[in-house]
């Protein structure tokens, strides 16, 4: 792999992980957390809403797919990374001896 096909792939990658996270901590507000479901939801039904691509769609849609996958896969990651610590953070709790309010 060229330097920088590398280069990209890298940056690419902390830009994942960075959204990702940014969406897990915008889970545990409320407010965000109907808008980020309201974000996937509307990439889930993005394709319905367009003129059928035929047997071989071209690249712009073929590009387009991939950016909402993207999108979802992000969404979704953060959603599960916010509910694994939230039950991490009950557990110790609870191990704790700490009362839940």
């Amino acid at each position: 792999m060229n330097t920088n096909l590398m280069t990209l792939e890298g940056r690419l990658n902390a830009h994942r992980k960075l959204l990702v996270s940014l969406v897990a901590l915008l889970d545990t507000v409320p407010e965000a957390r109907e808008t980020i479901q309201r974000l996937k939801l509307e990439q889930e039904t993005h394709g319905d809403h367009e003129e059928d691509p035929g047997i071989d769609p071209d690249e712009a849609y073929a590009v387009q797919r991939i950016a909402a996958q993207e999108i979802m896969d992000i969404i979704g990651a953060g959603i599960k990374r916010s509910a694994s610590e939230d039950r991490r953070h009950s557990g110790e709790q609870l191990e704790l001896g700490v009362d839940e309010a």
